[in-house]
């Protein structure tokens, strides 16, 4: 159980970049693709996908935005 746990935590920033390469997604999107994906291996919940989000937009490997929604 420890070792899910770690590669789980290991790799987060590797999954979404992956992911967000592919096409551009919001949060919710991110969340449902990557459970999806992995058959439900990683089930991360936002307050994991968000902080990683900010950490790579800092870091420069990724840029966000903000879109209006079309209703």
């Amino acid at each position: 159980m420890i070792r899910q746990k770690e590669l789980v935590k290991g790799s987060v920033d590797s999954l979404l970049l992956c992911l967000i390469g592919q096409r551009p997604m919001y949060g919710y999107q991110i969340l449902r693709e990557l459970e999806d994906k992995s058959q439900g291996y990683f089930k991360y919940k936002e307050g994991t996908l968000y902080p990683a989000l900010h950490r790579l937009e800092k870091t420069g490997l990724l840029t966000g935005r903000w879109k209006l929604p079309r209703w």
